[in-house]
């Protein structure tokens, strides 16, 4: 029953967006390199990863993310990292698209709610058959925009992945470049299935 409420959930997520098609601004390649960055760290390498799913549509507006609430009680959020906070939520307040743009070490694959609605849309062995479309990937990745501090040093952002039905988590990201490379210095769990 839980694996059935939490697809539920995923679905009526999914199905908000076919009413939101705006996009105010695009992607920069500074964020892209933030996530390639995260995405890369995080799933790479692990021994079933051979490819990374990402949703095209980025979270934001109206959707705020199951737990980002919880976020206020984060030590050092609002003193330390206040200002790479708030460029976060500012950046999130309207939704955008991701392209191809990410660099990744493996295969990686963008995703439309059309593709996930043909593939969650009927609720028998969806996952059994998001898994045959999508061999050996780490689940469904999706992702917020980033938002970085006045230095440009230091990123922020949301990211949630799916991958079964009590199988996923979200997590609230602060990344800081160190020696020309992005480096996780906070990864708060929002949520987990």
């Amino acid at each position: 029953m839980k694996a059935f409420v939490l697809t539920f959930f995923f679905l009526m997520a999914l199905a908000s967006l076919f009413g939101c098609r705006h996009s105010p601004a695009e992607v920069t390649d500074a964020e892209y390199r933030v996530l390639s960055a995260y995405a890369a760290g995080k799933f790479v390498g692990e021994e079933h990863v051979r490819q990374i799913v990402i949703f095209n549509e980025t979270l934001g507006g109206a959707e705020t993310p199951s737990g980002m609430d919880d976020l206020n009680n984060v030590p050092g959020l609002k003193t330390v990292h206040s200002q790479v906070y708030r460029a976060f939520l500012d950046a999130n307040l309207h939704r955008s698209s991701f392209h191809r743009s990410f660099t990744l070490p493996i295969t990686y694959q963008i995703v439309t709610s059309s593709e996930m609605h043909s593939i969650f849309g009927t609720p028998v062995d969806i996952w059994g058959r998001y898994y045959e479309k999508y061999p050996n990937s780490m689940g469904l990745l999706r992702l917020s925009r980033v938002g970085f501090n006045s230095d440009g040093n230091q990123a922020a952002f949301y990211v949630s992945n799916y991958c079964g039905g009590l199988c996923g988590g979200g997590y609230f990201v602060i990344m800081e470049k160190v020696d020309s490379k992005w480096k996780v210095v906070q990864e708060v769990q929002v949520w987990v299935s």
